[in-house]
């Protein structure tokens, strides 16, 4: 959810996961927690954020 919070860059929720699959593989980093589906969930809102957007 901070990572959304973190940009103004409204494309960055539309990469596809697999492009950045491969910019991963290029970079040659291991991480141990990210993924490129752990970057499209951190554009996701929990309810409680929804909610508060509504008001």
């Amino acid at each position: 959810m901070t990572f959304a919070f973190a940009t103004y860059n409204k494309n960055a929720i539309d990469i596809c996961s697999c492009l950045i699959q491969e910019r991963v593989d290029e970079s040659g980093i291991k991480f141990k927690y990210y993924t490129p589906k752990i970057h499209n969930a951190s554009f996701c809102f929990p309810q409680y954020v929804i909610n508060l957007l509504d008001q």
